[in-house]
């Protein structure tokens, strides 16, 4: 794509255009409605499994692209999950998904909200140096709720 992927504007500092809060707000719109769609608007359903900010495309007008369906599965309609191994990014991957492999659209749901805290604070989703070798960004947000 022609701007690259959502990583390279928030994490590259080679590379890094600055991206200002309208267009995070326009990218974070974009992929939603295109998780929205895997999730609702095809037949049988998809779940994407990696969502990240290496897999989100932005286009010569900025505008967000969900790509990378190579971990995605179909779902059948009377399914509520889909039984698997772990698969994803470190990081992105919704810790229920580790803990009993049943895959979700919920899955998605929790990796785009890492994208978001992503969009927001500019910080990667695992980094012993912001976070300690414990912590990620998600751990990090939760330590604000105080």
């Amino acid at each position: 794509m022609h701007n690259g992927t959502l990583r390279d504007h928030i994490h590259d500092n080679a590379n890094q255009k600055q991206l200002d809060w309208l267009a995070r707000l326009c990218i974070a719109e974009d992929a939603a409605k295109g998780l929205e769609y895997l999730h609702t608007g095809c037949n049988p359903s998809i779940i994407h499994r990696d969502v990240k900010t290496s897999n989100i495309l932005l286009d010569i007008n900025m505008r967000a692209k969900v790509s990378d369906f190579g971990l995605s599965r179909q779902t059948e309609e009377d399914l509520t999950h889909v039984s698997s191994v772990a698969r994803g990014t470190v990081g992105y991957l919704d810790p229920e998904y580790y803990a009993n492999q049943q895959l979700t659209g919920k899955s998605d749901v929790y990796s785009f909200g890492v994208v978001l805290l992503e969009l927001i604070s500019g910080r990667k989703p695992i980094s012993a140096e912001d976070y300690g070798p414990e912590m990620n960004i998600v751990h990090w947000v939760s330590t604000w709720q105080q």
